[in-house]
């Protein structure tokens, strides 16, 4: 996130956005000097004049707040416009980089960290700017009037300006532990809440309590020492704020006393102060908080890098052979023995609790790599191929469905397998059909993810029977049907092992019958 990038993307919008600031600004300033023109033409008994310079006060004061309000809108027009296009850019990121990603994590960086920087760098630069074209025509204004006055003012303003940087490592450190912070209670609510119905029932509240109540703490005191570092920078800006105030007034009571300056600066000077001291005040917290954010924008465009997005290329595998290997997984060594699998084979794989199975299959996706040892995919003709994993149907055992019809998660959005014919047909070879004919909608049911409205079972139909319309080769199945009941596990399978694709099938709760369907079982020791 940077200033630049958020200027380029509307040049014009922008350009008048702070063009809107400037001018309400020096109006804002005009209205004090015409406040100091009113009691002079007061003191010198001069109605018409007096007049004139109210109505130009109050002209002053209107379209200074017009404009503001113009300022405001725009501002957060633009900020959501740029918003969406960094949100855009970290969900292209999160999908092409090619590594599994926490959803707590990724939901922070897409949302809770780009608002705490909206507020902490992008609307801080506008009002900092325009804070700045405040203190500027103030102390114009001043030095109008007289030059001891700028002087006077200049010295605070340099004093004020060099406060931010004594706390700025300290603003580094509670914006990062904040967003760390933040992102670390999703991940424990997201962690808990999974389970909530088993923590019901097993009367586990005291244990939920604490558990989500440490995590809301530590948010908590990130947010509390945040709090405490700003709190701190406006005690100091406050203090330099309050002793240039009295003092600049002392002055200009000796100016007057002299007759160095107008009358009427007694009158205004204190709207002069609040111009010129109270935006520079602001104008030096803005910009400590800008300061403070540094490293999280940093984070932020690195999270932002574009991925190249990663065109799969390779031949469909159809089998595979793997020497023995091994992989280090949370803190534990897995070793595999050597396994291969000829094209059109049907391979059960089983395997005590933990041993692995999963993992395994992990390993043939693509998606962890193996410390030692070899994969190779082969073709229908049993020969060494470089492989389009993407190819490789996957049917897991609680299997992902996203917002869309049943039809749309049978083909993955791909028009192009959209026929009804075809899906049917498919439909019946997974034993979905029955489900489709229970739901008025069939096909074009829509999938509610958060309030469930398809079964475990449907799901696991439905995700086979995508692999079926990808004509995938090789099929790795991991307790994919433990959800369907076992009549129709069994018309799956038998239907499932007709066909010529090669299959690997984890599950636990086959019968004896079942299982001599396959051609052999490979167990995991």
């Amino acid at each position: 996130m940077t200033f630049k990038e958020f200027y380029l993307r509307k040049p014009v919008k922008s350009s008048l956005l702070f063009l809107a600031a400037a001018l309400s600004s020096l109006l804002l300033v005009w209205s004090s000097y015409a406040l100091t023109l009113e009691f002079n033409a007061l003191r010198n008994r001069q109605p018409v004049l007096f007049a004139q310079m109210l109505a130009l006060q109050l002209a002053c004061l209107v379209f200074s707040a017009l404009l503001t309000y113009y300022g405001n809108l725009s501002l957060e027009q633009l900020i959501q416009s740029y918003l969406q296009q960094i949100r855009q850019e970290l969900a292209l990121h999160i999908f092409n980089d090619g590594q599994a990603h926490d959803p707590a994590q990724a939901q922070n960086q897409l949302l809770k960290e780009g608002d705490l920087l909206t507020v902490s760098y992008l609307r801080n630069i506008y009002s900092s700017f325009k804070a700045g074209m405040t203190v500027l025509a103030s102390g114009g204004a001043l030095l109008s009037f007289h030059w001891s006055l700028f002087i006077a003012c200049l010295i605070f303003a340099l004093m004020q300006i060099y406060l931010p940087r004594l706390l700025d490592r300290q603003l580094n450190h509670a914006n990062h532990r904040l967003a760390a912070q933040n992102q670390a209670y999703l991940k424990v609510l997201g962690d808990w809440l999974l389970g909530l119905g088993d923590l019901h029932r097993c009367l586990s509240l005291a244990w939920f309590k604490e558990k989500a109540g440490l995590a809301a703490k530590e948010l908590e005191d990130a947010h509390v020492h945040k709090s405490a570092v700003s709190a701190h920078l406006d005690y100091l800006n406050q203090l330099v704020y309050s002793l240039g105030s009295s003092l600049i007034l002392l002055l200009t009571a000796f100016l007057v006393i002299r007759h160095w300056t107008a009358f009427g600066l007694l009158s205004s000077i204190a709207s002069f102060n609040s111009d010129f001291f109270g935006n520079l005040q602001n104008a030096a917290d803005y910009l400590g908080e800008i300061s403070g954010s540094r490293q999280l924008r940093q984070d932020l465009l690195k999270q932002r890098e574009a991925v190249p997005e990663k065109k799969e290329t390779g031949q469909a595998p159809a089998a595979f052979a793997s020497s023995p290997l091994t992989i280090d997984f949370n803190g534990l060594t897995l070793a595999y023995p050597a396994i291969k699998l000829q094209p059109g084979e049907k391979v059960l794989l089983t395997g005590a609790s933990g041993r692995g199975k999963s993992t395994f299959f992990k390993l043939l996706l693509g998606e962890v790599k193996a410390a030692s040892g070899e994969i190779h995919y082969l073709d229908q003709k049993g020969k060494v191929i470089q492989p389009n994993l993407s190819q490789i149907g996957y049917l897991p055992q609680d299997p992902q469905l996203f917002p869309g019809s049943v039809a749309e998660n049978m083909t993955m959005f791909n028009p192009a397998l959209s026929d009804q014919d075809l899906l049917r047909q498919t439909a019946d070879q997974v034993n979905l059909s029955e489900d489709l004919r229970l739901w008025p909608a069939g096909l074009d049911t829509r999938v509610a993810v958060e309030n469930s409205n398809v079964s475990g079972g449907q799901r696991q139909k439905i995700v086979l029977a995508r692999s079926y319309l990808y004509h995938s080769q090789l099929l790795l199945i991991d307790e994919g049907t433990s959800a369907i009941d076992q009549a129709a596990t069994r018309e799956v399978i038998t239907r499932l092992l007709k066909t010529v694709k090669t299959i690997m099938f984890v599950a636990h709760n086959l019968t004896a019958e079942s299982r001599q369907l396959f051609d052999r079982e490979i167990q995991l020791d």
